[in-house]
């Protein structure tokens, strides 16, 4: 099965380039959920949304959330079947960060780093591997991603860029309007790049904080999407240095990081 790499950040991302370079044009919706222009647009109000959102993450060091994931994975055939899991983050920057998974089939993987040493843990399989940390929490996770081949979705959300590298890419971006996720009122935006469609909600609050995120990939096919729902966020959490130590349980056996991929995927 093809599962489509997915990037949370990017609709963030989009802000970087775009902010203050484009006018507003105000479009009145043709029915009751017409809501896109009929022309491509890039609404400032939309893009302050997004930077205050993007500047909380930057300037936060240390913050925990967890997040409800799917994400359709297309068959031979063109049916869509969802996949999903649970992730639970804790960020201490400059360096340290602990993620767990649970996915739906039951499967575990914890990752740790400390500092010094990059942790990735199976307790489905009873195997760990480990290495030296490069740097700072930005350079483990680009190391983790493109040296190690270990996939972390919604990493774009714990750099401190917050995935910037796809502003330029920015098509549209506008508000679609106010929207409850769970009990909570936000901002609701829609963004397009050239490849995908982004929708992203964000609390109307003192905290501008993800609630939820769609991304839908146009030019793949089937046109599959990627969600996550955000909750349980602590923008001011102390969490006990014991989060960022890792100890190999008794019993399990430490192997390469290839062979953690290949296990994973089975």
């Amino acid at each position: 099965m093809n599962r489509t790499v997915v990037s949370v950040g990017a609709v963030l991302a989009l802000v970087g380039v775009a902010l203050g370079c484009k006018t507003k044009e105000d479009q009145k919706p043709e029915a009751e959920h017409d809501v896109a222009p009929l022309v491509e647009t890039i609404d400032d109000d939309a893009l302050a949304v997004l930077k205050r959102a993007v500047t909380l993450l930057r300037d936060t060091d240390t913050f925990s959330v967890t997040a409800d994931t799917g994400f359709d994975v297309v068959q031979t055939n063109g049916q869509k079947i969802e996949f999903g899991s649970i992730r639970e983050a804790v960020i201490r920057r400059p360096n340290r960060a602990r993620f767990e998974t649970q996915r739906r089939d039951g499967k575990r993987a914890v990752v740790v780093f400390d500092g010094n040493d990059i942790w990735v843990y199976s307790p489905t399989h009873e195997i760990y591997a480990r290495t030296s940390q490069p740097g700072n929490l930005d350079d483990s996770i680009a190391f983790l991603i493109h040296e190690l081949g270990i996939t972390v979705p919604l990493s774009d959300l714990y750099t401190s860029d917050v995935g910037a590298e796809l502003g330029a890419d920015l098509r549209s971006c506008f508000l679609v309007g106010d929207s409850s996720v769970a009990g909570v009122v936000c901002d609701q935006v829609a963004a397009r790049s050239s490849y995908a469609d982004y929708q992203i909600w964000i609390s109307k609050s003192d905290q501008p904080l993800i609630q939820r995120i769609v991304i839908s990939y146009r030019e793949e096919p089937g046109q599959p999407q990627f969600r996550a729902d955000f909750r349980d966020w602590n923008m001011a959490p102390k969490p006990p240095s014991s989060t960022f130590v890792f100890q190999p349980p008794a019993g399990t056996e430490r192997i390469r990081f290839a062979d953690i991929q290949t296990q994973d995927e089975e």
